[in-house]
């Protein structure tokens, strides 16, 4: 519920080829299992500009702005991190169902597949990005 006078800010994340984290998460576990793939593609939706501003102009918000957000994530220690944050994702039941080996070489895999955002210190400094819309309430 906004105030008369309020504004509406929204997030959604860009499309995984603007998050490589994202991206390379998402084929990882169109491997493991496809079903797991689809199901996180929808929270990264390929025309986040479009939903946002046709969402919040079919609610009948004014000034509708949509812009890219960007930030860097350093991460000292990647696997324990990768395994963390996967845990509070909608497949984070699957990748805990594996035996510890078999998490391991998930985590593992990742760590391959974002070589190039490794730094120097052997920490990764993962770049995300995502859409912002920002809309003013109805009058």
């Amino acid at each position: 519920m906004l105030r008369p006078t309020g504004v509406l800010i929204a997030t959604v994340w860009a499309t995984p080829s603007q998050n490589p984290y994202i991206e390379n998460q998402l084929d990882l576990l169109a491997e493991i299992d496809p079903s797991l793939a689809a199901s996180a593609q929808r929270a990264t939706p390929a025309n986040a500009d479009d939903f946002l501003h046709l969402t919040a102009q079919t609610a009948g918000f004014h000034d509708i702005e949509v812009t890219m957000l960007e930030h860097d994530v350093d991460i000292a220690n990647f696997e324990p991190w990768f395994l963390a944050q996967t845990g509070g994702t909608p497949w984070g039941s699957t990748v805990a169902a594996l035996t510890d080996a078999g998490r391991q070489e998930v985590a593992s895999a990742m760590v391959d597949r974002i070589e190039p955002c490794a730094t120097p210190e052997g920490g990764h400094r993962l770049p995300f990005r995502s859409r912002r819309l920002q809309a003013c309430v109805p009058a």
